[in-house]
C-alpha cells in the first residue's frame, strides 16, 4: 500500500501506521503467550480456619467428611461449638503434626475464605419453626432414615454421578419463587451463601447418619437451628450461585454423597 505523504491525510496515517508498529513491537518484547501463564499448582487443605457464619456442619459438607469425624478429630462435643479464627483439623495428620508445622496446603478448587477480626461463637441451638407445612403425597421408606419425599416438584435435569465432583446431587428444574420444602423432618444445621457453588443454601441434619442439602434458593424461610418437619416450605427456588432458576439437592450418608434417586419416591 502506498501513502502520499504530501497530502494531510496521507501524513495521519504514516503516524498511524508507525505507532501501531511501535506498540506490536512493546507487546511481543514482553509479553508471554497465553498458554504459557500457568496456574499455581494445587495442593491440599488439612485444616479449616473458621469464618463468620460457619458451623462445623457446614465444614464438614464442604470437605466432604462426616461431622462426628471431624468433632472427634478436634475434641468437640455437642453441640460442636466454634470460634472464628479456630483452626479444624481435617484429617488425621493435621492433628499429628500440629505441633510440629503450621504450613497451609491447598486443594484445587477449594477456597480459603477470609477470616474477621473477632471471635463470635458459632454453635447448634435446636428452636421451634413456625412455617406451615406443606402437604405433598410423594413419600417413601429409606433404608435407615424412614421416609423421604420431593423436595419440588420440579423435573430432573442433572442427575447425580459419584464420578463427577461437580453431579453430587440432582438439579431440578423450577420457577422464581417456587416452594423448596424439607424432604423429610429434622433440624437446621446451615443456612446461609457461605459454600461457594450453592448460593444460598439450606443444609438439614435428619439423624446421625443423614444429612440433605437444598441450593441455589432466591430466599431462605428458615435459620440455623429450627426444627422442620417433612413437607414444611423452607425456602423459594431462586438462580443464586449458578445461571437459572433450579434446585440444587443432596443427601449425603456418613458425611458422603449419595444418589438422592435411591431414597426418593419414583415419579
Amino acid at each position: 500500500m502506498s501513502v502520499k505523504c504530501g497530502t494531510k491525510n496521507g501524513w495521519r496515517i504514516a503516524a498511524i501506521l508507525l505507532l501501531l508498529a511501535l506498540n506490536a513491537c512493546k507487546s511481543s518484547s514482553h509479553l508471554a503467550p497465553i498458554e504459557q501463564l500457568d496456574q499455581p499448582p494445587g495442593i491440599k487443605l488439612t485444616y479449616h480456619t473458621v469464618s463468620r457464619n460457619d458451623t462445623l456442619y457446614s465444614i464438614a459438607w464442604r470437605y466432604g467428611v462426616d461431622t462426628r469425624t471431624l468433632a472427634s478429630l478436634n475434641n468437640l462435643p455437642p453441640p460442636y461449638t466454634i470460634h472464628v479464627g479456630q483452626k479444624i483439623n481435617l484429617t488425621s495428620d493435621s492433628v499429628s503434626r500440629a505441633t510440629h508445622s503450621s504450613t497451609l496446603v491447598v486443594s484445587p478448587g477449594v477456597e480459603v475464605m477470609a477470616v474477621p477480626d473477632d471471635a463470635n461463637a458459632v454453635t447448634e441451638v435446636v428452636k421451634p419453626s413456625m412455617e406451615p407445612v406443606v402437604k405433598r403425597d410423594s413419600v417413601t421408606a429409606t433404608p435407615g432414615n424412614g421416609r423421604w419425599m420431593w423436595p419440588t416438584n420440579g423435573r430432573i435435569i442433572s442427575s447425580f454421578s459419584s464420578s463427577d465432583p461437580l453431579r453430587k446431587g440432582i438439579d431440578l428444574a423450577g420457577q422464581l419463587g417456587e416452594p423448596v420444602v424439607a424432604a423429610d423432618s429434622g433440624s437446621v444445621v446451615y443456612a446461609g451463601s457461605g459454600l461457594t457453588g450453592y448460593g444460598q443454601l439450606v443444609i438439614i441434619k435428619h439423624n446421625e447418619q443423614f444429612l440433605s442439602a437444598y441450593g441455589h434458593n432466591s430466599k431462605l424461610l428458615i435459620k440455623e437451628g429450627d426444627t422442620v418437619k417433612m413437607g414444611q416450605k423452607i425456602a423459594e427456588v431462586g438462580s443464586s450461585g449458578t445461571d437459572s432458576n433450579k434446585l440444587h439437592f443432596e443427601i449425603r450418608k456418613d458425611g458422603k454423597p449419595v444418589d438422592p434417586l435411591s431414597y426418593l419416591p419414583k415419579k
